[in-house]
């Protein structure tokens, strides 16, 4: 998701090519975050925006945007904290909208540990399942 400090006094972008032209806070190259920003822009045809930093932490990302730093494209389900407190305004992706596949594994257990199960439970709300959840591999390898 793209987000902007909650003080931006910036018209929001409403293209890639208006993006383009602001100042961007970006993961690391080979992040797929980088990959899906990089890809967005090189597809539409686009030179992509300064990235002003880089920072190896979305939550690094999250606070530079809160400060006023400039726009960063985090995964929804990081921002929720900051987007609570107002520090940072969810804006819609100008183009398609950027999606990257998550894999869950875990060991199937009788009885899981509280904080899986919880993690389990918020992702199935949060994300859209890419095979049924009755779904079994034989052995992994």
């Amino acid at each position: 998701m793209l987000i902007e400090g909650r003080n931006s006094t910036a018209t929001p972008p409403e293209s890639l090519a208006d993006l383009s032209h602001l100042p961007f806070i970006a993961t690391q190259t080979g992040c797929v975050y980088r990959r899906l920003f990089d890809t967005a822009f090189a597809e539409a045809g686009i030179a992509p925006p300064d990235i002003v930093t880089q920072a190896d932490s979305i939550q690094t990302i999250i606070r530079l945007v809160a400060s006023g730093a400039g726009y960063g494209l985090v995964p929804r389900l990081a921002i929720t904290p900051a987007a609570e407190r107002g520090d940072v305004g969810e804006l819609p992706w100008p183009g398609d909208t950027p999606a990257v596949s998550l894999i869950m594994l875990w060991r199937r257990r009788r009885v899981q540990r509280p904080a899986l199960s919880s993690l389990i439970v918020m992702a199935s709300e949060d994300l859209r399942p890419v095979r049924p959840a009755g779904a079994r591999l034989r052995r992994a390898g």
